[in-house]
């Protein structure tokens, strides 16, 4: 594959996962608890959210081989730790809301996956969403940096 078709293919992707978060959203049951994991749109809705974050994590390797040699170090370690960080967010996505919330849910054990509850206020689970926050946060942020830098994009992409 060309590099010019995997930048438009990233693109594309980036695109269609825009969309696809965007219905997820709309579609969303009103709460996060495991009260909601019932409502019928819970799993169809969270399974959306997580393709969408699939897609949306090819995105950035389009934008990182359009300008690779322009972005240099700062440009690689900001677009791994984007990586990183939506990689861990769309396993985290796909693992708890679609298979575990539910899972629990159906078994009577909602107490488990509450937000004030013991998944989510231990040390493990904080660790977890932190490095994947910190890395996304700190990714993006070093990757419009040198984007902006690099100036390979047009005038109207840059802002």
């Amino acid at each position: 594959m060309s590099l010019t078709k995997l930048i438009r293919w990233s693109g594309m992707s980036l695109m269609l996962g825009g969309i696809a978060f965007a219905v997820h959203l709309i579609t969303h049951p009103p709460g996060e608890t495991a009260q909601y994991a019932f409502y019928p749109l819970w799993v169809p809705s969270h399974l959306l959210g997580s393709i969408a974050s699939v897609l949306i994590l090819l995105g950035p390797v389009g934008l990182y081989v359009r300008q690779s040699e322009k972005i240099a170090l700062p440009g690689l370690i900001g677009f791994i730790l984007t990586f990183v960080g939506f990689t861990l967010s769309a396993g985290a996505l796909i693992f708890i809301s679609v298979i575990f919330i539910p899972f629990l849910a159906a078994q009577g054990r909602d107490s488990i996956v509450d937000p004030k509850g013991p998944l989510f206020n231990s040390s493990a689970m904080q660790l977890t969403v932190g490095v994947s926050a910190l890395s996304l946060l700190l990714g993006l942020l070093l990757l419009a940096i040198t984007t902006l830098r690099a100036r390979l994009l047009p005038h109207w992409g840059r802002g």
